[in-house]
């Protein structure tokens, strides 16, 4: 295999197809460094104002953690113009077990393709 950042380059070559409206790729904001700019570069490579078309997601105010909830209620909300959900199964930062089966079937619900990088999930685990 390649590096973590390559492989997400490849993920997002062969997954992230924006087209009309749904252009947003969205990650969670304390996404590992390197993720953040593999996803700014890759959609400047399709032409894009990385600030536009990237969503970092937050925890609410004085939190840590995004909460399932509020990543469903955002799909819900403004899913139509999600192409790309990549998330960590585990956050690098905080250790948050993110709710995949969850997330994932919000996603699809709202169309947009979720991908999961479990780089960090490995040997975690599960609830």
């Amino acid at each position: 295999m390649n590096s973590l950042t390559v492989n997400l380059h490849l993920l997002m070559v062969s997954f992230y197809r924006p087209h009309q409206r749904r252009v947003r790729l969205v990650i969670e904001d304390s996404a590992f460094p390197s993720d953040s700019y593999a996803v700014r570069s890759h959609a400047r490579f399709r032409g894009l104002d990385a600030d536009q078309a990237i969503v970092r997601l937050r925890p609410r105010p004085g939190e840590d953690c995004l909460r399932t909830e509020d990543v469903v209620a955002f799909l819900e909300r403004e899913g139509q113009t999600v192409a790309l959900m990549l998330l960590g199964g585990v956050n690098y930062l905080t250790g948050e077990l993110m709710d995949i089966p969850a997330i994932t079937s919000a996603g699809h619900a709202a169309g947009a393709v979720v991908g999961w990088d479990l780089a960090h999930a490995a040997g975690r685990p599960g609830p």
